[in-house]
């Protein structure tokens, strides 16, 4: 009689898979969930920062990257806009240091095809790029500090080699930033004029700045200070102590090395026997609808400026003011609002936070689609 043997191997298998499958399952890695991640909440950043995240959304259209600096006024700056999805990737390379050392807030915004969002937001993040740099700088100077005379340095002990090296930090970049940008040339100036811009140039020991004749000869010392300025103020300009007529201003830094920089900015004419212009009145602009209807194109303002005119319509969403450089398209925000205005103030522009110049005006009335009607005023003239 034959015997029959029963084969084990396909339960094995059967039951191997059984367990096996709801392993896999619990270990396969949950969605990322938008937002920001990198650089997290309190983190301290300088140089270029990539940020990183998860961009995604039901019926995804684009992302919106922007920067709040931490202060008084609400200001949005816009950083990029992205027409694709990121899955726990980098979304930006923010390149920091043309912006003042400070506390930041990042937004990122979701935007769907219909014309609705989601915002995400990291806080406090910290600028320290010139921190870093001075305190490089100070330790620096210390390591340097010479001998007395007459003493000899003592021998270094050779370290004893081990397997593991020792990591180094990475050595900071060299700076070097002479900008003035207040006030700007080609404006007539008259008074007090306040001068900023920045004087930082690794090494630095102290600034000087001069005034002088447009070809450059006969300067006189302004201001001089010890350290350094970064987005401040350099000095004061009494231009009633000088004739009217065109002038130069002069950066002069001094370093520790012994060298000297400077740069030199011209075509500064002061005013002050000239009469102050009589503003031409003109006529009182009809509002027949949406737009900005004050302040006008060539219109001259400072302070704070009433900006009025007329934010409605058929399927009206909200509106958005932002202000730019004249001619430029780097629009900084101002204000949004979901509530209609008609023949009313938009807004308050504290032109004071603007350096003197010709500025733009843009008006946008965005609809629930996405979809937004654009109105600006150009060539606003900002004056100290």
């Amino acid at each position: 009689m034959m015997k029959r043997t029963f084969d084990t191997r396909w339960p094995r298998a059967i039951l191997l898979c059984c367990l096996t499958l709801p392993l896999l399952i619990l270990a396969r890695p949950a969605a990322a969930e938008p937002g920001i991640t990198s650089p997290a909440t309190g983190a301290a950043v300088m140089g270029a920062v990539t940020i990183r995240g998860t961009a995604t959304i039901d019926n995804f259209q684009r992302y919106e990257l922007y920067l709040i600096p931490d202060g008084p006024l609400l200001q949005r700056i816009w950083l990029t806009t992205v027409e694709r999805v990121v899955v726990d990737g980098p979304l930006f390379t923010w390149f920091t240091p043309p912006y003042p050392d400070g506390r930041y807030s990042l937004q990122l915004r979701l935007v769907t095809q219909s014309g609705d969002y989601r915002d995400y937001y990291t806080s406090s993040i910290y600028l320290v790029n010139q921190a870093t740099i001075h305190a490089t700088a100070a330790a620096a100077a210390l390591t340097a500090t010479a001998l007395p005379p007459g003493t000899t340095p003592e021998p270094t002990a050779v370290p004893t080699a081990t397997a593991t090296p020792t990591t180094t930090a990475t050595p900071l970049a060299a700076t070097t930033v002479l900008t003035i940008t207040e006030p700007l040339p080609g404006v007539a100036l008259r008074g007090m004029v306040t001068i900023r811009g920045t004087a930082n140039v690794t090494g630095q020991l102290s600034y000087q700045l001069h005034l002088g004749l447009d070809n450059g000869e006969g300067f006189d010392l302004l201001r001089a200070l010890s350290g350094t300025v970064s987005s401040g103020v350099l000095g004061v300009w009494n231009t009633r102590r000088w004739p009217d007529g065109i002038y130069a201003l002069r950066l002069r830094v001094h370093l520790r090395s012994g060298e000297v920089r400077e740069m030199l900015v011209s075509d500064f004419e002061t005013v002050n026997e000239a009469p102050l212009p009589v503003p031409t009145p003109t006529a009182t602009p009809v509002l027949a609808g949406p737009g900005i209807y004050g302040p006008r194109s060539e219109q001259t303002v400072s302070g704070q400026v009433r900006i009025w005119g007329w934010a409605s319509g058929p399927g009206f969403e909200r509106f958005d003011l932002h202000v730019a450089r004249a001619g430029s398209e780097e629009w900084l925000w101002l204000t949004s609002s979901s509530q209609p205005i008609e023949r009313n103030t938009l807004a308050l522009w504290d032109t004071g936070r603007y350096a003197a110049g010709r500025y733009d005006l843009r008006l946008r009335l965005v609809f629930p689609d996405g979809n937004y009607d654009e109105y600006r005023m150009p060539g606003i003239v900002v004056v100290r």
